[in-house]
């Protein structure tokens, strides 16, 4: 039996990171040039966004009861776990004001 992945896999990652261009430069600090808070943006929300996936499936599968996690509402609630530090990690990067240091 071939198995086929959903176009919804291959969308919804492409349209958040056309999403995360004006999100970027709308919040980034007046010192970070544009590409720069856009590359900051996408690199720390893809970053806290799997931990925090993982994180969730592992304590779901650890500590509900098996079956729990098959759910549409079950989904949802590990995707909203994942995304809510994303995002605030992200927003949070950018809008901090970056310092450049020469290396000793």
């Amino acid at each position: 039996m071939a198995t086929t992945l959903n176009p919804l896999v291959w969308i919804a990652p492409i349209v958040l990171l056309v999403l995360f261009w004006p999100i970027s430069q709308q919040i980034k600090h007046d010192r970070l040039k544009p590409v720069a808070a856009y590359l900051l943006f996408t690199s720390v929300f893809a970053l806290v966004g799997g931990v925090a996936f993982m994180l969730a499936l592992w304590a779901g599968a650890t500590l509900l009861p098996q079956g729990t996690m098959a759910g549409p509402l079950a989904a949802g609630v590990t995707v909203l776990v994942a995304v809510l530090p994303a995002l605030g990690a992200a927003v949070w990067i950018v809008r901090k004001p970056q310092k450049r240091r020469m290396p000793r």
